[in-house]
């Protein structure tokens, strides 16, 4: 059985190679979205976090996101296209997140 310690390197791994191509993890950025949060929800479980999925939401919020689930969509603002450019922008903010963790680890290749 792996310890906590290898989970959540193993969950960190898999974000260095996320965001190298985002793209190849998900059919489009929404579900993108849904990986990393419930990644981080079970993350958050592991380490016993108040609420899971708190701290990437806290992230989130802090940059104008009224949710971890709406980083595709700011109020206010057109939604960007469903394409590599809306996978990007969910790489942007999970590589922002995971730097102001410390867990952002470089990339695999």
């Amino acid at each position: 059985m792996k310890t906590v310690e290898e989970i959540l390197r193993h969950i960190d791994e898999y974000y260095a190679f996320l965001l190298e191509r985002p793209w190849m993890y998900a059919e489009n950025p929404k579900t993108l979205e849904a990986i990393i949060f419930e990644l981080e929800s079970l993350r958050d479980f592991i380490t016993e976090e108040r609420i899971p999925g708190s701290r990437f939401t806290d992230y989130t919020h802090s940059l104008g996101y009224a949710s971890a689930a709406s980083l595709l969509h700011v109020p206010g603002e057109p939604s960007p296209p469903v394409d590599k450019a809306g996978f990007s922008i969910v790489a942007s903010v999970l590589k922002g997140y995971l730097e102001s963790q410390s867990r952002l680890l470089p990339a695999p290749f």
